[in-house]
């Protein structure tokens, strides 16, 4: 049994041993993100809050209930990137100390991704950094921080990982977001060489195995970042939004 496997994808707080916690929601689509909790003595540490004060105060009341720790009493808060599911509960943690700078990665995600780690519990909670079982969607980019960020996790050799989004994962976790970005990446790149356009590009990639994760229709998100990383400037006048062109894929499905 892999480690990633001790623990159940159920919603709640998980002990993951050593004073380190996940909590996790299986949803783990738009607005359902994952936070980490890590208490040392009577220091703690609260990574992200959710996306609204009724998700957030359920998270922290199941902090209280296994711990003890009140969210008042919550020292330090690391936002892994600014997105509203990892921060818009931040008003809940009123005396805490916010941080958006430790293992700085990004930009990649966002214009700004951190990733926490728990040295002493082996434990590293990876924002969105990682989405298992889900697509991962790049705002910003490029793709190379993100592959770069990947390598680190693997690098810090941790016993426990705990993505943005999705179940508690492992090293092999973290290998398939790098080869779904690598993937999307060299397909996108050899349409761009040919001419494409975004939309045309992600209308013409199959997904494979990967049509099968969550929100497929991200592709639509990714191929136009990479495009404007390729490009090294600005989208062109009067292309679709990428919500436009994420709503024609969900409607029409991934290509396999």
């Amino acid at each position: 049994m892999s480690g990633a496997e001790r623990w159940t994808y159920a919603k709640g707080l998980h002990d993951l041993g050593g004073g380190a916690f996940a909590y996790l929601q299986p949803n783990g689509d738009w607005g359902w993100s994952n936070a980490g909790f890590v208490r040392d003595g009577d220091a703690s540490l609260l990574i992200d809050t959710l996306f609204d004060a009724r998700l957030t105060s359920q998270m922290l009341t199941a902090i209280t209930d296994a711990t003890g720790v009140q969210a008042a009493d919550i020292e330090t808060l690391v936002n892994t990137h600014a997105n509203g599911d990892h921060t818009f509960g931040n008003g809940l943690v009123t005396n805490a100390r916010i941080i958006v700078a430790l293992h700085e990665v990004g930009p990649a995600h966002t214009a700004g991704d951190v990733i926490a780690h728990s040295v002493e519990d082996g434990v590293v909670f990876t924002g969105d950094i990682l989405f298992i079982d889900g697509t991962p969607i790049m705002w910003a980019g490029p793709v190379g921080n993100w592959l770069k960020a990947c390598d680190l996790i693997v690098a810090l050799d941790p016993r426990v990982i705990v993505p943005g989004h999705g179940p508690i994962t492992d090293i092999a976790g973290v290998r398939r977001v790098q080869a779904y970005l690598r993937y999307i990446d060299g397909q996108a790149r050899a349409r761009y060489d040919a001419g494409m356009g975004v939309v045309e590009a992600a209308l013409d990639i199959a997904l494979g195995d990967y049509a099968a994760w969550g929100d497929a229709e991200r592709i639509a998100v990714n191929v136009s970042t990479l495009y404007r990383e390729y490009r090294g400037g600005p989208d062109p006048a009067g292309e679709p939004s990428p919500f436009a062109m994420m709503a024609t894929l969900a409607k029409r499905g991934p290509r396999r």
